[in-house]
């Protein structure tokens, strides 16, 4: 019966620092990726914004 304390304490030292871990790695995926898009999205959104209004205006 020794052996099922042993498996149990040994399945939360590998369980927890692997979740705490994949929570980082997401978080920091999430992080990584607002910003990557923060810097790309505003040139192709002013664009496309600036193009939609004077191709509205050309319509009108």
């Amino acid at each position: 019966m020794a052996l099922v304390p042993a498996m149990h304490s040994l399945v939360i030292a590998v369980i927890v620092p692997m979740a705490f871990m994949a929570v980082h790695f997401v978080t920091l995926s999430i992080i990584i990726f607002v910003f990557v898009a923060m810097l790309i999205a505003p040139a192709p959104v002013s664009m496309t914004l600036l193009l939609g209004k004077n191709h509205a205006g050309a319509e009108h």
